[in-house]
């Protein structure tokens, strides 16, 4: 199929004068409106694929018109190629805005990158031309998402317009009822163990008062002692500042520009603890390496120099990077940053 897209695009086939004036007339009587000519193919730039099957979908009609007006012009698909074309634009266009989103560098991404993947996940229908394709790509993906998508749930739960509730839904949309119960134990004990952790270094804060002092005491020779010990202390687990979290009313904000840090800023006096997971956790990237990266298959991103830098340099480098694009820039020389460790002998 882009063996019959890309040679549309190519200067070659508008080299002539007469066949470029006479594209650009067929582009005038169509009443086709477009502020810049068909972009060409790049091809070690997968996006750049993207950028030449939506570019050429614009001027479709033109071309085909071209081709009924200009015997000599024989570079034009036929309609089998342009629907396939058009499939494989859509599933194109799906991941490149996915992957900007979490390769963002001005705001959190961690708690994005969950809904970037789960909501892609069902999106595909079972199109024959990219059947295959999505097959291959959602084995590729499933194998390295069971090893770490505890680290994408957590996220998720910080975020008051979700919590655990929306990772419940979405996983049993995904492996059912009984399928999805395995997953989400691992998640509640993750996330549980994580706010104990926190809860020894926060101090006592993260608990609110039982109310097992009104209670009548019941001694330990009593045949009820065990049931006061299960009712007390499930009483306790029940109040304590996770959970009262998860009963919180959801934060209602449809608004994108909703800054979950500062939220979590607002409310760190009423959950302590979780403030300071959330501190934490969200201010991971969801991605370490900018957009353009994931999109370029021409060379290796950390060459035999970088992999070779001493994690307190890596640290200082992330940081002086981070400074950089907090000052406004919104690029930085990877040369320059391989200087900053001497030479690579």
């Amino acid at each position: 199929m882009l063996t019959k897209i890309c040679p549309l695009l190519q200067k070659k086939t508008l080299a002539s004068q007469s066949r470029k004036e006479k594209f650009e007339d067929i582009i005038v009587e169509l009443g086709i409106r477009c502020r810049s000519a068909p972009q060409l193919d790049i091809e070690n730039c997968w996006n750049s694929t993207y950028d030449m099957i939506e570019s050429a979908e614009t001027f479709k009609e033109a071309f085909l018109e071209l081709k009924v007006k200009d015997s000599s012009y024989t570079y034009c698909p036929s309609s089998q190629d342009w629907e396939r074309a058009s499939a494989v634009c859509k599933l194109l266009k799906v991941f490149k805005k996915a992957t900007k989103v979490v390769s963002g560098t001005s705001y959190p991404t961690s708690n994005l990158y969950f809904h970037e993947t789960s909501s892609r996940r069902g999106r595909f229908s079972p199109n024959e031309t990219i059947a295959s394709m999505v097959f291959e790509m959602q084995q590729n993906f499933d194998k390295y998402w069971m090893i770490s998508y505890l680290t994408n749930y957590v996220p998720v739960i910080l975020d008051p317009r979700f919590k655990y509730g929306f990772i419940e839904f979405r996983l049993k949309q995904a492996f059912g009822e009984y399928g999805s119960v395995p997953h989400l134990d691992k998640v509640d004990q993750a996330i549980r163990r994580l706010f104990n952790a926190y809860s020894t270094q926060v101090g006592g804060s993260s608990q609110v008062e039982t109310h097992g002092d009104d209670m009548t005491a019941v001694g330990k020779g009593h045949p009820w002692s065990d049931w006061s010990e299960h009712t007390n202390a499930k009483r306790k687990e029940e109040n304590n500042e996770y959970d009262r979290y998860l009963r919180d009313d959801l934060f209602s904000c449809d608004d994108e520009s909703f800054d979950i840090l500062d939220w979590w800023k607002m409310h760190a006096s009423k959950y302590p603890t979780l403030a300071a997971i959330a501190h934490d956790i969200l201010a991971v990237t969801a991605s370490t390496v900018p957009s353009e990266s994931p999109f370029s298959t021409g060379g290796r991103i950390i060459n035999d120099h970088r992999t070779r830098l001493a994690g307190s340099m890596v640290e200082a480098l992330l940081c002086f990077q981070d400074w950089l694009r907090t000052a406004g820039s919104s690029y930085l020389d990877i040369i320059s940053i391989e200087n900053l460790n001497g030479s690579s002998d």
